[in-house]
């Protein structure tokens, strides 16, 4: 939701006449690619499961913004899907110690990035509306 943060930014921006909120709303824009590239370490693509439950949660989450109940037979579906790997998983994790302990390093690495992306768009935030 980040990006659509930043895009409520814009607008206040403009609403208010105060353009420094367009920093703000930049920091945002780049915290959106940081949580992004967070879900990617999280869930790799190299360890098949993973990279089909992340596409899976991005294929379900696009499905309810532009489509609502409309697509709730999909969600479902995708639901159940994602179900089945959650009990794939838990009888047989895909990783090795090693590779768990590589992505929760890269994690880790990651949400620092993130805090300081989102420590910089507050700051920008406050200091446009003084």
């Amino acid at each position: 939701m980040r990006g659509a943060y930043a895009d409520f930014l814009d607008e206040a921006a403009a609403l208010l006449k105060r353009s420094k909120l367009k920093a703000a709303a930049d920091g945002f824009r780049t915290s959106r690619e940081a949580w992004l590239a967070l879900a990617h370490i999280a869930m790799p693509d190299d360890v098949l499961l993973c990279r089909e439950a992340r596409e899976l949660i991005v294929k379900r989450h696009h499905l309810f913004v532009d489509c609502g109940g409309d697509a709730l037979g999909d969600m479902r579906a995708i639901d159940a899907r994602l179900s089945e790997i959650r009990a794939t998983v838990a009888k047989d994790f895909p990783m090795s110690d090693s590779q768990v302990k590589t992505v929760h390093e890269a994690m880790s690495a990651q949400v620092m990035k993130i805090h300081d992306i989102e420590f910089d768009a507050v700051k920008a935030m406050q200091s446009a509306m003084g």
